[in-house]
């Protein structure tokens, strides 16, 4: 069994795998992180940061993209 640091965590990483398993069920190659889907999973940026993305990534592409899916243009 996986430990996790919490049960969001837990949450989120199955939410997580749901997504993935859904958007590649065709056959699609699956890439090692989709940011898109993670950033689903997770809920979306909070504080302008997406839950345990790290520091490491480059998470503007990410958020901008998901910021203009969310908010209606002005």
């Amino acid at each position: 069994m996986d430990d996790y640091v919490s049960e969001s965590a837990r949450t989120i990483v199955e939410t997580y795998d749901r997504t993935m398993a859904d958007r590649y069920a065709d056959g699609t190659p699956q890439p090692d992180l989709d940011p898109e889907a993670w950033v689903d999973a997770a809920g979306g940026p909070r504080k302008g940061r997406v839950y345990d993305f790290g520091d490491n990534l480059d998470t503007t592409p990410v958020l901008s993209s998901y910021a203009s899916l969310v908010a209606p243009p002005a």
